[in-house]
């Protein structure tokens, strides 16, 4: 079920031998424990905003960020300057699909955080 769920998002369609669709089900597991540890402890310890500039970076067509253009403003609660940007077309795993795109995003806001 999980890898439906992540062919819904934008995982290619592709047969996957058990190996491969084991980590991709263990990193799933991972990244959504890790997700729910980390929001439960800034709840319990409500740390500090972090001082670095964030960069939250969507596809248009990601299924499970929809409303981000007022979702990530959420994030003013963990950063101290959030900044969103949208990746035209793409869907959840644009990293795949739109890596060139992503580099220009990331260099560019590297490059402006050297000038300032």
């Amino acid at each position: 079920k999980i890898i439906s769920y992540l062919n819904g998002l934008g995982l290619p369609k592709t047969s996957l031998d058990n190996e491969y669709a084991g980590f991709i089900i263990r990193a799933f597991r991972h990244d959504a424990r890790s997700f729910y540890r980390y929001f439960y402890n800034r709840s319990v310890q409500n740390p500090p905003r972090i001082e670095a500039p964030c960069l939250c970076i969507v596809g248009e067509d990601d299924a499970i960020t929809q409303k981000y253009d007022k979702k990530y403003k959420e994030w003013d609660n963990c950063c101290k300057n959030i900044e969103l940007v949208v990746i035209p077309k793409a869907d959840h795993y644009f990293i795949n699909s739109h890596a060139r795109d992503l580099a220009e995003i990331v260099n560019g806001k590297i490059e402006r955080l050297s000038i300032n």
